[in-house]
């Protein structure tokens, strides 16, 4: 009796679009702004009127500062959410809208490990830490290494690629994604601006 092979994985051309991957990529931060505009507008505004006192005569440089760890905070929060929801459900909503996966380059998914490590290595070399000035340059230096090469320092040093699976998105399911990310992002600004005015009138209250 012969022993049973092993299915081998199914293995797909990497996607070379730098735009389709920027768009699950936005789609996936946008619903985590949704998740976190309220708790981190609040965070925002408490440490901005905190540090107000201590920057009495620059309150720039206070919210520069307060701003500037909430964008770092948020970042960090998204690559371990985004490492989550793979490990949980084997991909994430704005790759699963645009038909995208990550996989190894030998066609097997990653383990949660391997994906939250190929993550860090994003929020480094993809975001910039989500550091002032750097949070721009980072990806579009990435951007620049997808059209050269058709892929990124992180999934050459992991060895693992974006792939297409199943068949390529229709028209409709595009359309889907940016009413879902203008939906998301409206709701978001309106947590962010009511948690703001909320804490911030809170503290004048508190302050007088």
């Amino acid at each position: 009796m012969e022993p049973e092979s092993k299915p081998v994985p199914e293995t797909r051309a990497p996607v070379r679009s730098l735009t389709t991957r920027f768009e699950a990529r936005g789609f996936d931060l946008t619903l985590l702004l949704f998740l976190l505009g309220y708790p981190l507008s609040y965070l925002f505004t408490h440490f901005t009127i905190v540090l107000a006192v201590s920057f009495a005569e620059d309150p720039i440089i206070a919210q520069f500062v307060v701003g500037a760890f909430c964008v770092f905070l948020f970042f960090l929060v998204h690559i371990c959410f985004d490492a989550l929801l793979y490990s949980c459900f084997g991909n994430t909503p704005g790759k699963a809208l645009l038909s995208l996966s990550v996989q190894k380059n030998s066609g097997e998914p990653l383990s949660p490990a391997e994906y939250l490590q190929r993550n860090l290595w994003v929020w480094g070399l993809g975001f910039g830490y989500g550091l002032p000035v750097l949070w721009f340059v980072a990806p579009c230096l990435s951007g620049r290494a997808i059209q050269k090469t058709g892929t990124t320092r992180w999934d050459t040093e992991w060895g693992c690629q974006v792939v297409g699976v199943g068949t390529r998105p229709r028209a409709s399911r595009v359309v889907m994604l940016f009413v879902l990310y203008a939906l998301l992002m409206s709701i978001a600004q309106t947590e962010i601006r009511e948690a703001g005015r909320s804490h911030f009138a809170t503290g004048q209250t508190t302050t007088g």
